[in-house]
């Protein structure tokens, strides 16, 4: 063989190995790089199944909540209609009372009192301006 021929050769295969050194350097920091990210990634997970097991754990807490704040429309709607009975009740106690305390003799009394009343204020009206 030519030794120019070999010489460029020889020249082309230190040139082949120095790129394929480079290749794999760049491979094994690509891949260095790739295993970082992946490693983030998992750690990104974690906390995201971690958030999701709390946020399981609040929607539980909520579901409790809706079903005491349920039993304690039920109980208000149970004293509401009571009270309601229980004011009725009061009101017609306090009208048959005044059923029997006011008689007829009472409103007639006070009718002809009123009446009375009325004629010593006429009587005022017409001294005054009279």
């Amino acid at each position: 063989m030519d030794p120019e021929l070999k010489t460029i050769l020889e020249s082309i295969q230190t040139e082949l190995k120095s790129v394929k050194e480079n290749q794999e350097t760049f491979a094994k920091e690509v891949n260095h790089r790739f295993d970082t990210v992946d490693g983030r990634l998992n750690g990104i997970d974690g906390r995201i199944d971690g958030i999701d097991g709390r946020l399981d754990g609040i929607d539980g807490r909520l579901d409790g909540m809706d079903g005491r704040l349920d039993e304690i429309k039920v109980q208000l709607d149970r004293i509401e209609a009571e009270s309601n009975e229980d004011v009725v009740a009061l009101l017609e106690s306090i009208n048959g009372k005044i059923e029997t305390l006011a008689t007829k003799e009472d409103v007639e009394y006070l009718a002809a009192r009123t009446g009375r009343n009325e004629l010593e204020i006429d009587r005022l009206k017409r001294a005054i301006s009279g």
